[in-house]
C-alpha cells in the first residue's frame, strides 16, 4: 500500500512512518494540501486532537477540510483523538 503522511504531522510522523514501513507499506512524508494521511490515493484521513477539533469547528476550518476531502477522495474521514 502507498501511504502519504503530511509533513505537518510533526508529532506523529516518526511513529506512523515506522509503523507502516514495518508493515511493508511504501511511506512518503510530503506536503499534503488536503488531509494528513492518504492511502493509495483514494482514502484521506484528517487527524485531530480534541482541542484542535473544537478550535476547527469554531473557525469553520473542519467544514472546509471535509468539503475538500469529499471533492477529491473516494473515502474521507476525520479522526479525533
Amino acid at each position: 500500500m502507498k501511504i502519504q503522511i503530511s509533513d505537518k504531522e510533526q508529532n506523529r510522523i516518526k511513529s506512523a512512518s515506522d509503523y507502516y514501513t514495518r508493515q511493508g507499506h511504501e511511506v512518503t512524508v510530503t506536503n499534503l494540501e488536503i488531509g494528513d494521511y492518504i492511502f493509495n490515493d483514494k482514502v484521506c484521513f484528517e487527524f485531530k486532537t480534541t482541542a484542535d477539533f473544537v478550535a476547527s469547528i469554531q473557525d469553520n476550518r473542519v467544514f472546509n477540510e471535509a468539503i475538500n476531502q469529499a471533492e477529491n477522495y473516494d473515502y474521507h474521514y476525520v479522526i479525533i483523538q
